[in-house]
């Protein structure tokens, strides 16, 4: 665990290839090398405990001291700790900017994207036997890894699944927001890639059509609280290029630093090019932000 950025930088060798899951002191979680593995253990106190799936609910008491163990990786110390480097103008600027570096959000979420890619991991006998809900769940999905011996090395034959979930939890995914975005814009994961958050602020900037911001955060009311923190979030950076240069985002639109990159798989038969496209722009944009970590700090 690293208790601030400085000591960060010094230790790892890839700073932008450090995942943030690792801020725990529990043994077991840190020795469990495979990213998708750790991923269902950190998951897996979303679990109902009243679930169908017995496999999963006894998953989740095995690992219950894990997932407690392990707060929010854009809300750790660490992460908070780079949002004080290098959204300092912002934070400081407390009248104008409304991100006060205790709130982040994970850009891109690996969950929904797995949910598509279950088809190309699952065989039919595991439906049969295994089934028993409307759509896939998290809870489906551990009930297979706790009652099947293969389940991991059919996960890990994913082209770019492993390399993603190794990527989503590092600097390069992680961005300070104003109090209430991260769970407003989610819509229950559906939402949770970055690339649709994008093209909605362009939208806004385009715009400044406040109902567009309540369309990105699901909200009914042009006026809602969370729709005005976000306005005025957008605002403090004053355009569209601007945002995304201050938060290193230049990777994520095209060369004439116009329209977002669009990555958002549709189906299955999208997960594969997703993962590839996102985990790279993730990598870049964490190099971006390491560099500029170092020239501040060391």
């Amino acid at each position: 665990m690293y208790s601030n950025v400085k000591t960060f930088l010094q230790n790892e060798k890839n700073p932008e290839l450090y995942s943030l899951d690792m801020e725990t002191d529990n043994q077991n979680y840190l020795g469990t090398e495979n990213p998708i593995e750790r991923f269902y253990m950190y998951k897996s106190g979303n679990v109902d405990k009243q679930s169908v799936y017995e496999g999963a609910v006894r998953y989740r008491e095995l690992n219950e001291e894990i997932s407690k163990s392990i707060i929010d990786c854009d809300s750790c110390d660490l992460a908070k700790d780079v949002y004080r480097l290098l959204w300092s103008e912002a934070i400081n600027d407390c009248e104008n900017s409304t991100i006060d570096g205790q709130h982040g959000d994970t850009m891109t979420s690996l969950q929904h994207s797995l949910n598509l890619a279950f088809e190309l991991i699952e065989t039919e006998e595991d439906r049969k036997k295994y089934f028993k809900g409307k759509k896939v769940s998290l809870a489906y999905q551990i009930e297979l890894l706790f009652c099947t011996n293969d389940f991991m090395s059919r996960a890990s034959k994913i082209n770019g699944l492993e390399s993603f979930a190794r990527l989503y939890h590092t600097v390069g995914n992680m961005i300070p927001v104003p109090p209430m975005f991260n769970t407003s814009r989610s819509n229950f994961g559906a939402d949770d890639y970055w690339d649709v958050t994008l093209t909605k602020i362009k939208k806004w900037y385009d715009t400044h059509d406040n109902t567009v911001i309540a369309e990105l955060l699901h909200k009914s009311n042009a006026n809602d609280k969370a729709v005005l923190l976000c306005e005025k979030w957008l605002s403090w950076f004053g355009s569209w290029s601007e945002f995304i240069a201050k938060n290193y985002l230049d990777d994520f639109v095209d060369d004439q630093k116009i329209e977002p990159i669009r990555f958002k798989p549709d189906t299955a038969n999208d997960v594969k090019a997703f993962f590839e496209v996102c985990s790279s722009l993730i990598e870049k944009r964490g190099k971006r932000m390491v560099e500029e970590l170092k020239s501040r700090v060391l």
